[in-house]
C-alpha cells in the first residue's frame, strides 16, 4: 500500500508543473527587464562607432530578445548606388539574445548592459511601441548617420514610452556644462583613429558644417555617448524623480582584436597625407616639364581644378556626395537634387560653371596662339 501511495504521489507531482505551466502570474517589474545594450566598435567602416540595441527579458514567458535598428541588406537592388546617393534603408530587426551574443563574441566585441529603471506601465508602453515599430509596414526607415540611426532610435522610443506614461526623461548636459565643446568631426575622428582612409572618406563627405559645436543631445548619435547620457539621465513625474539606469554590467567581455599585419598593410602605410604629398610632387614635376618644353598641360589642369572644385563643393554646400550619409548635416536631410533646385545653389553653380568656362577658353586660346607662333617660326 505504501508503495502504491508513493507511486501515486510521484505521478501527481510530475504532472503538476505541466498543469500549471499556462497559468503564470501577472508580469511585475521584477519579472520583466528591459536594458540598453551598447556594443564595442568593430573593424568594418559601418561598425567603427559601436552599436546600440534594446534587450527585453521576461523569463516567466521564456522571452529574451533583442530589438536591433541596425539591420540592412547588401542584396537590396542597387544597394551600392543607393548607399552612395544617401538613400540607404535600414530596418528594425528582432532576434534571440543568444544569437545576438554569439555574433559579438565571435567578432570579439564587448557588450555593456544598462538595465532601465522602469515601472510595469512604462515597460509595457516601451514594448508596445517596439512591437508596433516592428510591424512589416513600419520597420523600414531611411537611415541618417547623425540624426536617425541605431542609437537615436532606441533613445527616442524610451522617451516616447515615458511620455505616454506621464513621465519625462531628463538628460544632463555634462559636456557643455563642463565647458567641453565637440563637433561632429571631433567624434568621427575619435572613432576612426587608426583608420586613415575611413576618416578621410567621411571627412570628404561631411563638409565644413561638421566643425560647428554640437550639444549633448546631438552627441548621442554615437552609441557610447548615448550610454554615458543614459547613465546620468533621470525619470521625472509629479510623484517621483529617479535614475533612468538601475544597474550597469559588462555582459560580454572580449579583448580587442589586434591585427599583426595591419602595420604592414599597403593602405595603412599609404595614408591620404602621404598619397597627397606624392601627387603634389608629381604635379610639380609635370609643371616644370611643361614650362621647359613650353607645353600647355591642359589635361592636368582640368584634373587638378576639377578636384579642387569638388573639394570646394563639399565645403560650401555641405555633404556633396549627397552623401554617403544622406546629407548628414542638412537640417531636413534633403537630397542633393532637391538642393540643386534652390536659387542660392543654382546661382553658385552657374558662377562656378562660368569661371570654369572662362578658364578653359583662356587656356585653349593660349595653346592655339602658341601653336600658331610655332608654325610661323618654322
Amino acid at each position: 500500500m505504501n508503495s502504491k501511495l508513493r507511486h501515486l504521489l510521484l505521478i501527481v507531482f510530475s504532472i503538476f508543473p505541466i498543469l500549471t505551466w499556462g497559468t503564470e502570474s501577472p508580469s511585475t517589474a521584477d519579472s520583466i527587464r528591459i536594458s540598453l545594450l551598447t556594443c564595442a566598435p568593430g573593424e568594418e567602416i559601418y561598425s567603427l562607432f559601436g552599436h546600440t540595441a534594446i534587450r527585453y527579458e521576461e523569463p516567466a514567458r521564456g522571452i529574451d530578445r533583442v530589438y536591433n535598428y541596425g539591420l540592412f541588406s547588401f542584396n537590396t537592388p542597387n544597394f551600392i548606388l543607393r548607399f552612395a546617393l544617401g538613400k540607404t534603408d535600414y530596418q528594425l530587426g528582432v532576434e534571440d539574445y543568444r544569437c545576438f551574443a554569439a555574433e559579438y563574441e565571435y567578432f570579439g566585441r564587448s557588450v555593456w548592459q544598462q538595465t532601465l529603471n522602469l515601472t510595469v506601465e512604462e515597460q509595457q508602453q516601451l514594448i508596445t511601441l517596439l512591437e508596433e515599430n516592428y510591424r512589416p509596414e513600419n520597420r523600414i526607415y531611411r537611415y541618417n548617420f547623425f540624426y536617425d540611426n541605431c542609437a537615436t532610435r532606441p533613445r527616442d522610443k524610451v522617451e516616447e514610452s515615458l511620455q505616454k506614461s506621464g513621465s519625462q526623461l531628463l538628460f544632463s548636459n555634462a559636456h557643455t556644462e563642463n565647458g567641453e565643446t565637440k563637433s561632429y568631426r571631433d567624434i568621427v575622428h575619435q572613432y576612426t583613429k587608426g583608420h586613415p582612409w575611413a576618416q578621410f572618406g567621411i571627412d570628404f563627405c561631411i563638409g565644413s558644417q561638421a566643425d560647428h559645436p554640437i550639444n549633448d543631445r546631438q552627441m548621442m548619435f554615437a552609441p557610447f555617448y548615448l550610454m554615458d547620457a543614459f547613465a546620468g539621465a533621470r525619470i521625472a513625474n509629479t510623484s517621483d524623480n529617479k535614475a533612468l539606469v538601475a544597474s550597469t554590467k559588462k555582459i560580454i567581455d572580449c579583448e580587442p582584436a589586434v591585427s599583426g599585419s595591419a602595420e604592414n598593410d599597403i593602405w595603412n602605410m599609404l595614408t591620404p597625407i602621404r598619397l597627397s604629398l606624392l601627387v603634389f610632387i608629381a604635379i610639380g614635376m609635370a609643371t616644370v616639364y611643361g614650362l621647359r618644353k613650353k607645353k600647355s598641360l591642359w589635361g592636368l589642369d582640368i584634373a587638378v581644378f576639377a578636384a579642387a572644385g569638388i573639394a570646394l563643393d563639399r565645403d560650401l554646400m555641405g555633404p556633396g556626395v549627397d552623401g554617403v550619409f544622406d546629407q548628414l548635416l542638412c537640417g531636413a536631410g534633403r537630397a542633393l537634387h532637391d538642393l540643386a533646385s534652390g536659387d542660392q545653389v543654382g546661382d553658385m553653380g552657374r558662377k562656378l560653371l562660368d569661371l570654369w568656362h572662362n578658364y578653359l577658353t583662356g587656356t585653349l586660346a593660349s595653346a592655339s596662339a602658341e601653336g600658331s607662333r610655332a608654325r610661323i617660326g618654322n
